[in-house]
């Protein structure tokens, strides 16, 4: 293995790097324990219950929690909420023997702190109410506070353990061997110095851990050895993992907090149906590898293959395609056409649009900017509200989603990848599970826009006057559809670093051109993107309250939900693709905008849970290091693995339900 930074770290680079080791374990882990309304309380709780699985918990007349090693200094947070039936009541709060007053609890949340005590058993009584079993209040959230020495110490100890292995290993090995020894560190670490109350929470969280550092720890070792065998590993890997979602082997199907529903659709319609289509992939990539066609021609193949694997994979779902209307029109799987509904009467919606957002709008909407709802809006105007509009709404989410199989091979090619490399991309995001089986959602084309953004930010800090347009242009639309695509400011700055005067002069462009744009929407509608931004965050904030999106188990099991996503191989091709670069010791722009983007989504918490379709929009950064490997490979071994991806994408159709239940959309 090829050795970089053998000089190893200074002094100052030293200190610099356990600063913000401990910076980042003080932010994320901290000495606060939080339970919110996703938690399992019922280990540990009485008197509390749950109806729907995000509603918050109701407490009756007497509720008693027991935290686990809750120690004498340690203090609870309660926060409380009277039910609106309810008005307001006073509640009576003990710990143990030690009574701390009576507290005044109306509709707005009050947050009751329960100081140090003797016991670990907290008491909550509501002053003249029987114990009959009525919900009286809500419970929105329980947070634990760690205190004394040990409390301050052992959210630090994974950062501090990792990060003077990384120092010791950078000086002596290289940064990046250096840093796969860092973190299987940390995540032993942290499974040997996990909270018992998120242990108690999460349970698997500590399985997780201890693989998570014995998988790193046999990277290490076994990198070359597994180099040579990795087409057979692949393909090992991934019939294993067909194995197991077949089965319905739990885990597979996503964490505790999060998981997608397990189904038994019909596998001999499904399969029947899959089969001529993939044998249609694998005539298209013959035909290309023959030089028969223009790749251009290959592409439209591929493409086409995208479409007909989403017919092919709903029509077997329950109500089959007339799922497709009910997907695109239920309120909560996506929401945006049933809030278009009430909007398209309405023709100052736009400028009232902050407003909406905190009063009447639903579901996903709630934390969006408007383009989704102007998408349907759009369409109900000009076709009415019915099956015209969700039918159009969904074949131009399909075009939108088979268009990225080009917009990949082009950016791919943006980066200087070769031909090859750049169509076994595209061809890897072909068969990428969230690309098709989400279907009908908005978030399949996101892909696309990704690419388009990345492409033109690319040409423009190499120069080019018109791709800063463009760029600002894609900023403004990818804004007004997701604020989930401001994280790609991280690969914007990779990007940028290959020459940062340029970068600077054509982010100025950019900037321009977007506002700009947002400034003739506000004239032309009066709407205001600040405002709108501003609702939405506090939104997401409010709406946090009632999911369990802990970043402690998100860190470790959102990546192997969007790795699913991704469709598991192209997650380990790509991971390959970054180890040979460092074992060769050349930077690869690639795979290095891959890693960074990844993990600054990851280890940041900015979108949290649903990972395989959340992330969906980063699955290009997946497939073009993922092509680059399967382009050094025979054609054997590439079909190899591409048979098994292709089973893996149809046993995920038959076994998981992707698109939620609920009226109108079957069992």
């Amino acid at each position: 293995m090829t050795i970089m930074d053998r000089d190893g770290p200074s002094g100052v680079q030293r200190a610099a790097l356990m600063a913000i080791a401990v910076v980042v374990a003080g932010q994320f882990l901290g000495r606060t324990v939080t339970l919110d309304a996703r938690s399992d309380w019922e280990l540990f709780a009485t008197g509390v219950r749950q109806s729907g699985r995000d509603s918050p918990w109701a407490g009756e007349g007497h509720v008693r929690l027991r935290v686990p090693d809750l120690r004498p200094a340690d203090t609870v947070v309660l926060e409380l909420a009277a039910r609106p039936v309810v008005g307001s009541l006073t509640v009576e709060v003990a710990r143990g023997q030690s009574r701390f007053g009576r507290f005044a609890v109306g509709t707005a949340p009050v947050s009751v702190s329960v100081g140090p005590g003797s016991d670990s058993e907290i008491l909550l009584d509501v002053v003249d109410a029987d114990d009959s079993g009525r919900f009286l209040y809500h419970l929105l959230k329980i947070e634990v506070v760690r205190s004394g020495v040990r409390g301050w110490l052992v959210p630090l100890l994974p950062a501090l353990a990792s990060a003077s292995v990384f120092l010791v290993v950078w000086g002596h090995r290289g940064r990046w061997l250096a840093l796969l020894y860092a973190l299987g560190v940390a995540f032993l670490t942290l499974a040997l110095t996990i909270d018992p109350l998120v242990a108690a929470r999460t349970p698997s969280l500590k399985g997780w851990a201890q693989g998570c550092a014995l998988a790193l720890v046999l990277a290490v070792v076994l990198m070359e050895p597994l180099l040579r065998l990795l087409p057979r590993i692949a393909v090992s890997a991934g019939l294993v993992l067909f194995a197991g979602v077949h089965s319905h082997l739990p885990g597979l199907n996503g964490p505790s907090y999060w998981q997608w529903t397990w189904q038994e659709a019909n596998g001999r319609a499904l399969y029947s149906s899959l089969v001529p289509v993939l044998l249609f992939f694998f005539l298209a990539r013959a035909v290309h590898q023959a030089g028969k066609v223009r790749v251009g021609f290959a592409l439209g193949l591929v493409s086409a293959c995208v479409l007909l694997t989403e017919t092919a994979a709903m029509s077997v779902q329950p109500s089959g395609l007339d799922r497709m209307h009910a997907v695109i029109a239920h309120p909560i799987v996506t929401s945006y056409y049933a809030d278009a509904r009430e909007l398209v009467t309405k023709p100052d919606w736009l400028r009232r649009f902050p407003e909406s957002l905190e009063e009447t709008l639903q579901g996903h909407s709630l934390t969006k900017p408007p383009g989704p709802i102007a998408f349907y809006v759009a369409l109900i105007r000009f076709f009415g509200d019915g099956p015209v509009s969700t039918t159009l709404a969904a074949l131009l989410i399909a075009f939108g989603s088979a268009l990225a199989v080009p917009a990949v091979y082009l950016l791919a090619t943006q980066f200087n990848e070769l031909p090859e490399a750049a169509f076994e991309a595209a061809s890897v995001m072909a068969l990428a599970p969230a690309l098709t089986l989400f279907f009908p959602q908005l978030d399949q084309a996101f892909p696309l826009v990704t690419c388009a953004l990345l492409a033109s930010w690319h040409r423009a800090v190499r120069g080019s006057g018109k791709a800063a347009v463009a760029c600002g242009l894609c900023v403004f639309g990818a804004s007004f559809f997701s604020y989930s695509f401001l994280v790609l400011g991280v690969a914007g700055l990779v990007i940028a670093a290959s020459d940062p005067r340029r970068a600077f002069q054509a982010a100025l462009r950019a900037g321009v051109v977007a506002a700009i744009a947002y400034g003739v929407l506000f004239l032309t509608t009066g709407f205001d993107p600040a405002a709108t931004f501003r609702a939405a965050f506090s939104n997401q904030s409010r709406l946090a309250v009632g999911l369990d999106r802990a970043w402690l188990p998100a860190v470790l099991l959102d990546p192997f939900d969007f790795a699913m996503g991704a469709g598991w191989l192209a997650f380990l091709l790509a991971a390959v693709t970054v180890a040979r670069g460092q074992e060769a010791g050349q930077a690869d722009r690639p795979a290095t905008l891959a890693v960074f983007q990844i993990l600054s989504v990851d280890l940041s918490g900015l979108l949290r849970v649903e990972a395989a379709r959340v992330w969906l929009f980063l699955t290009p950064l997946v497939a073009i290091p993922a092509g680059r490997e399967l382009s050094r490979w025979t054609r054997i071994e590439q079909n190899c693995v591409y048979v098994v991806m292709a089973l893996l994408l149809a046993t995920l159709a038959q076994n998981m339900k992707f698109n939620g239940a609920g009226p109108g959309l079957g069992p």
